[in-house]
């Protein structure tokens, strides 16, 4: 196969429009966006957003089925832009303003396509083409078709594509049985706090009754008197660091850790909280909580509370994730959803003695630290699966691969061996 560029591979490419408010006549049609995009199974199936453009606008930009779309602006910090999906909708439709479709040429299969760009985009291509000047990453499309590729025959190219709509298939339905898992195991985790904590045993008080009640502060850099670089820094939680607390189920927030922001606020500021405050999150990640393991700061989004004598703060730390539903249910606005500080102050705690706190404390523990291994494996299982589908993908459409040769035996035991970490470049043996 004689390499040639990315763009002989289609027919055309074309910018998406956003369009003004609908108005409920003809002239509106769905846009498909980015948030629309199915990345697990590599499809743009529905358009729910309609927004008002002109006829003749939409007249060469609707989709038809088989077109790709190609995230052309946007991304995230931890998400680079680039990613391609197929269309498969049924309705008429074009795509937004930072979306471009991709419309494949005569004798190009549209499904090995997209799994060709999605190779493209594991192997780090799409991060070269992309500028970012401001907080959005843009893709250079002409730098991103200018790359060469090796293409086969038509009759292979499906051949490779229908391999791959199989076997992800395949992978998905493992991934889907692990989500029910996951399911089941967030409610016994709900339950055990729930009656960890007594709930429904024990009488309750306003939580302010038993503990200092207080906020987190964000800095002005405008404002030097709270921020100052040259001075020590301290560490700062905000919300970015949440999700790592999260995920690894901690309950404490360490000074020590790597991922705790660090923050030039003066040394003196009475921003900062005792050892053992424990936060709660009232915007984002809302009904997050945690307890910070020494004196630090908080950002504006937290709930703060010290506990007093009567109020052990691993007891108040686990009623917080016991009644966490409740708090969701609390929470209101459009955009930025939050909960009205009102509400937050009449939160209410059981308060059976403080030493039958701490009784209860260590048997919740003791009764998670199953729940939070099989979580810890589950997730590493969706990891090792994630590592598997992408190395199927690079490799079938590669070459690498020859998927004619390959039996459901050997596929089997190759993605056995990648769950099991056994085998790092999975299928490349075969």
């Amino acid at each position: 196969m004689t390499p040639f560029q990315l763009k002989r591979t289609l027919q055309s490419s074309i910018g998406g429009l956003w369009g003004g408010e609908p108005s409920g006549d003809s002239r509106d049609i769905a846009v498909v966006r980015v948030a629309d995009f199915d990345y697990d199974g590599l499809v743009a199936r529905a358009a729910p957003t309609a927004r008002q453009i002109e006829p003749n606008l939409v007249v060469k930009r609707q989709l038809c089925r088989g077109d790709l779309l190609i995230e052309k602006s946007g991304g995230g910090e931890k998400q680079n832009v680039g990613r391609v999906v197929q269309w498969v909708g049924p309705q008429r439709a074009i795509c937004s303003n930072f979306v471009n479709r991709l419309r494949p040429a005569p004798g190009m299969d549209s499904r090995w396509l997209t799994y060709l760009h999605r190779s493209l985009y594991l192997a780090g291509f799409a991060a070269t083409c992309t500028k970012q000047t401001t907080g959005i990453q843009n893709l250079d499309l002409d730098a991103y078709l200018a790359a060469r590729v090796r293409v086969p025959a038509i009759d292979q190219q499906r051949r490779i594509a229908s391999f791959l709509d199989r076997e992800l298939a395949r992978l998905r339905r493992v991934a889907e049985r692990t989500d029910s898992l996951d399911s089941l195991r967030g409610e016994a985790v709900s339950r055990a706090l729930r009656d960890g904590v007594g709930l429904d045993r024990w009488p309750a008080v306003q939580i302010r009754h038993v503990a200092r009640t207080g906020t987190g502060h964000t800095p002005s850099r405008e404002r030097p008197e709270y921020w100052k670089p040259d001075e020590l820094v301290v560490p700062w939680f905000t919300l970015a660091d949440v999700w790592q607390i999260r995920d690894d189920e901690r309950e404490v927030v360490m000074d020590t850790a790597e991922w705790v922001s660090q923050a030039g606020i003066d040394n003196s500021s009475a921003c900062k909280h005792p050892a053992e405050t424990v936060l709660l999150s009232r915007t984002a990640s809302v009904g997050f909580s945690a307890v910070l393991g020494r004196e630090m700061a908080a950002s504006q989004d937290f709930m703060t509370w010290t506990c007093g004598p009567r109020l052990d703060p691993y007891f108040l730390l686990f009623v917080l994730r016991a009644i966490r539903p409740e708090l969701r249910r609390l929470m209101y606005g459009s955009t930025h959803r939050t909960i009205y500080m009102p509400d937050l102050h009449a939160l209410r705690t059981p308060l059976p003695p403080v030493a039958e706190q701490r009784v209860a404390v260590a048997k919740i523990r003791a009764s998670l630290a199953p729940h939070w291994q099989m979580r810890r494996n589950t997730r590493l299982l969706r990891e090792r699966l994630t590592e598997y589908r992408d190395a199927l993908i690079t490799e079938a459409v590669t070459g690498q691969l020859d998927v004619t040769r390959l039996s459901e035996s050997q596929l089997d035991e190759s993605a056995h061996a990648a769950v099991e970490a056994e085998r790092p470049e999975v299928l490349s043996a075969w």
